[in-house]
């Protein structure tokens, strides 16, 4: 009886430490969730906002009459789990990020950012209506 529990115990922690597929999955869903919140609240706020990409992590920013600022709060900014990183498909600046901007009714310039562990890739592809999805990248 006390093994059965303690190899069903066992079994859950297991299955609730990540392994590195999901963790690169779940990284890469977090990123899309974030694009997809970022166009809403452009058309709740009718203002221009932004999700600027760099290679460990992204960060909110809006558009006002002093330019563009960063937004802090919850939800606002992420840095990427180790060992994932962000890789551009060339529309990224010099600095290797990517601004991925949404208008006042959410659409945006279709484009796409891959997350990397090393050994496995995520694409992160965000359309013209602002959308954001996730794609597996076969190897």
């Amino acid at each position: 009886m006390v093994l059965a529990l303690l190899g069903m115990a066992a079994g859950a922690v297991a299955l609730a430490v990540p392994g590195p597929d999901r963790l690169l999955t779940a990284e890469a869903r977090r990123l899309a969730a974030a694009l997809d919140e970022t166009a809403r609240q452009a058309i709740l706020t009718n203002s221009m906002r932004a999700v600027v990409i760099g290679q460990d992590g992204w960060h909110v920013e809006a558009f006002g009459a002093a330019g563009w600022h960063q937004i802090t709060g919850r939800g606002s900014a992420r840095t990427f789990d180790d060992p994932i990183r962000a890789v551009f498909d060339g529309g990224g600046d010099q600095d290797g990020a990517l601004a991925v901007q949404f208008d006042q009714v959410g659409a945006a310039d279709p484009a796409w950012v891959r997350l990397s562990d090393g050994r496995q890739t995520r694409d992160v592809r965000i359309d013209a209506r602002g959308g954001a999805r996730v794609h597996e990248v076969a190897p």
